[in-house]
């Protein structure tokens, strides 16, 4: 995905939205007028400089340190914590369902229903946990989908 649209992706499925320099919040970064509003995900990504109407402009390289920003870059972090996100909601609404829960991850990121294998994989990482592993084990479900190829090429 082009930068923006990514950066876009990912507030959507956490439900928690970007902030940008006298804008307004919740402006989606596919929006912003000013090529040069500072951001250090959208630059590390590859925006485009919009000089051109050429398609050069824009690498579509995947490197190295964008997928270390991804892994393990605050952005992602702590929109996935966020108390106001869709994975805080979610815990809050779903409860014990851990079965509605996990298709709900599965819906809010990769847009489709979990296989009975996901299912079956998150199930058992969840069996025995207490309700802050029970928790853990759901942001890093959200985080390792965000990460996912899926995620990024067919978001």
């Amino acid at each position: 995905l082009p930068a923006e649209v990514l950066m876009d992706a990912v507030s959507s499925a956490t439900g928690v939205p970007d902030t940008f320099a006298g804008y307004p919040v919740g402006l989606r970064a596919v929006q912003l007028p000013d090529p040069s509003t500072a951001s250090y995900f959208l630059t590390l990504f590859g925006r485009s400089d919009r000089v051109t109407a050429c398609a050069c402009e824009r690498s579509g390289d995947v490197t190295l340190p964008q997928l270390l920003n991804l892994a393990n870059g605050q952005e992602v972090h702590v929109k996935i914590r966020a108390p106001d996100g869709r994975l805080a909601m979610l815990l809050k609404t779903n409860g014990a369902n851990d079965r509605l829960l996990i298709e709900d991850v599965f819906l809010a990121t990769v847009c489709r229903k979990p296989s009975e294998k996901d299912i079956g994989a998150v199930t058992m990482a969840l069996n025995g946990a207490n309700p802050k592993e029970r928790d853990d084990v759901f942001r890093d479900l959200f985080w390792a989908l965000v990460n996912s190829k899926e995620f990024a090429f067919n978001h």
